[in-house]
């Protein structure tokens, strides 16, 4: 709906940008919090995979629009990414069985069930 206004398309935009970029703190927390000994890796590979994957999103992107489907396809397509990507964190909150949250000075300890 927002295509065929420039002033919606900007806000639209604006409002992407801002739900999701604004997420990022809370996965950050999220998987230091699962990192254990670790957690400058866990954070190092937690931003390489969101690098990654707006150099894939981008690459996509560009095969959408040059395709024939062209570039009003590609809300279509990305809503498609966004599923895969619902899957796959259902599926590894559902593989992550022995939970443990991490806090302070004390270290790890299992999550009451």
């Amino acid at each position: 709906m927002a295509a065929t206004s420039k002033l919606a398309a900007v806000a639209d935009v604006f409002l992407l940008g801002v739900f999701s970029f604004g997420i990022l703190p809370c996965l950050t927390v999220y998987v230091m919090n699962q990192a254990m000994g670790a957690p400058n890796l866990v954070t190092t590979l937690n931003v390489s995979a969101l690098h990654i994957s707006n150099a894939a999103g981008a690459w996509l992107g560009r095969l959408v629009i040059e395709s024939r489907f062209g570039l009003p396809m590609v809300p279509l397509f990305a809503s498609f990414v966004t599923m895969i990507g619902i899957m796959l964190l259902l599926g590894s909150m559902a593989l992550a069985g022995n939970r443990r949250q991490c806090w302070g000075p004390t270290g790890c300890h299992p999550v009451d069930q």
